[in-house]
């Protein structure tokens, strides 16, 4: 039936809701708060109340009790048929959305659904007791694996939760569910089980004999967000059903996101800070010893070329020297021309029947903050690699692979001249011995290599460590010339005597090695302990301390 007699006013309406065909109510909007009902069929309504805020909704179960909602969580509640309401909020946990509907299933609950995902289980008489469930907003990365945390409080000791049972949608393009965990958290003990429904739907169903009384974490779900996920892609959580026990307690519940954040650049380890460590990392991916996720080669690439390099770790030792304050995309120390006539040369140092060194050197180089070194061997074994005084303050890994050698070197301050990048030490293990530089690369500039045959001499004065040291029956003492001159070399006692003189004569430049079987000048083997070795060439002066252990 149609209005014939008087309209209950101007202002647009929203909620209607009949009981028989006499008995109706309607709620309005605009600047009109009243209620209407009409006990004729709609030919005229007789307002009731002035609610404090504009209704949306009507619903009445039978002749008496009914609801109606509204903007700001209006909820009003009468059970005389309208003759009086009633303001009730209990249950509702503050909410200030707008209530955009109500209605009554047959056995007598009803449900009130708002803005922001918000809906509220009620009976007659009030809203019931409710719990509220919380779905947080989450900061991820794309190829992070995460746990998305549900919590529940407004947990009364009255309501006893033994089961519960949801539906929770999410968008599969962006995060992949990989199950759940209850360690820990207030289903710990439950039984539970979650399957994935239409793909974008999980549903998931507990219960236990011992009941949830308290508020804190419900459960924990395992996502992974998809590689190729954007920053500031947004995935939105939310229950399409969520029902405690019987549907007693009530439920209140919002939806959650997911925002997928970019990385921080330089932080390789994504612990929230960029440290040495993110640079150590960089460098044993370049050498094969670990790999890293796309997010941290994202976060690796503070170069901004495309590649994660050596030079990228260099950059972040900058960075947390403070010599940068920032990363810049492109930036190099130098333009690509001006690597063009850099050379690395492998030059063969030490050697004996059973060991060999090798040094890779740079020449006429200038600012090498990093470089990569991939060497090919066949006849030896490694011992190791080792910086020399060039290179002593930088970061190093190295790593073998199918007699393939990798070295990977990083620092914060540069070096320049004729540099010696790494020493490489072998024991031969055929007397057919093979090795060639493969590739050389200085701040993510790839540059020519030789097989040392243009260096002849090296080019400075140096004193080597003995090897082995400790030892207990001989020592090997290595040391260079960069041109001819009368050389000295002789060990002394703690006390600065002098025990041996090892090498006395004049000497052409070129790579040398001697050794001290720990014997004094009379063929006397001397006491362990602690030695000196000197050596003198020139103005060229050094010692280095040997230990002997009989």
């Amino acid at each position: 039936m149609g209005f014939t007699g008087r309209y209950p006013c101007c202002y647009v309406k929203y909620g209607l809701d009949f009981v028989d065909e006499n008995t109706g109510w309607i709620v309005g909007g605009g600047v009109d708060t009243m209620i209407y009902k009409t006990t004729d069929g709609g030919n005229f309504w007789v307002g009731q109340i002035g609610a404090s805020q504009y209704l949306s909704s009507v619903k009445f179960k039978d002749m008496n009790e009914g609801w109606a909602v509204g903007v700001d969580g209006e909820m009003v509640h009468t059970t005389d048929g309208g003759t009086t309401w009633y303001l009730d909020t209990t249950g509702i946990g503050g909410y200030m959305g707008n209530f955009n509907d109500v209605t009554f299933t047959p056995g007598g609950k009803a449900w009130a659904v708002g803005d922001y995902g918000k809906i509220v289980a009620t009976y007659a008489g009030g809203p019931q007791p409710s719990v509220t469930v919380s779905l947080p907003d989450t900061i991820v990365a794309p190829g992070d694996t995460f746990s998305y945390n549900i919590y529940i409080s407004d947990v009364a000791l009255e309501d006893s939760i033994f089961s519960y049972d949801f539906k929770l949608y999410f968008d599969t393009a962006f995060v992949e569910y990989l199950g759940l965990d209850i360690t820990g958290t207030l289903s710990d003990g439950f039984s539970i089980d979650s399957n994935l429904i239409y793909q974008d739907t999980l549903l998931v169903s507990a219960a236990s004999a011992t009941a949830i009384t308290y508020s804190g974490t419900l459960l924990m779900l395992k996502f992974a967000v998809n590689v190729n996920a954007q920053a500031m892609d947004t995935v939105y959580i939310s229950f399409e059903d969520f029902a405690f026990n019987e549907n007693i307690p009530g439920v209140v519940f919002d939806y959650g996101s997911i925002i997928i954040a970019g990385p921080l650049y330089g932080d390789v380890s994504a612990d929230g800070s960029i440290s040495s460590f993110d640079a150590s990392l960089i460098l044993q991916y370049r050498v094969d010893k670990i790999t890293l996720s796309d997010t941290a080669l994202t976060a690796a690439d503070v170069s901004a070329n495309g590649t994660v390099s050596a030079f990228d770790a260099a950059l972040i030792l900058q960075y947390v020297a403070g010599y940068i304050t920032e990363f810049q995309a492109g930036f190099m120390f130098a333009p690509k021309e001006a690597y063009k006539n850099f050379i690395a040369l492998l030059n063969k140092g030490f050697e004996d029947n059973e060991l060999v060194e090798y040094s890779v050197y740079i020449k006429d180089v200038k600012d090498i903050y990093s470089s990569e070194i991939s060497l090919r061997f066949s006849g030896l074994e490694l011992i190791g690699c080792e910086r020399p005084n060039d290179t002593e303050d930088f970061l190093m890994e190295s790593n073998v692979k199918d007699k393939v050698l990798k070295v990977a070197l990083a620092g914060y301050k540069s070096v320049s001249g004729n540099v010696e990048v790494v020493k490489i030490k072998f024991r031969k293990v055929s007397n057919d011995v093979n090795i060639s530089l493969d590739k050389v690369i200085v701040n993510e500039v790839e540059i020519k290599v030789s097989d040392g045959s243009g260096v002849s001499v090296p080019d400075r004065y140096e004193l080597n460590q003995n090897y082995p040291n400790p030892f207990n029956s001989e020592t090997v003492i290595r040391y260079q010339l960069p041109e001819g001159n009368r050389v000295e070399i002789s060990v002394y006692n703690i006390l600065g005597q002098r025990v041996r003189i090892l090498v006395d004569k004049e000497m052409n430049a070129g790579y040398y090695n001697v050794k001290w079987d720990g014997r004094n000048d009379s063929g006397s083997v001397v006491a362990s302990g602690i030695y000196i070795v000197k050596m003198k060439a020139g103005n060229f002066f050094k010692v280095r301390k040997l230990i002997y252990l009989r």
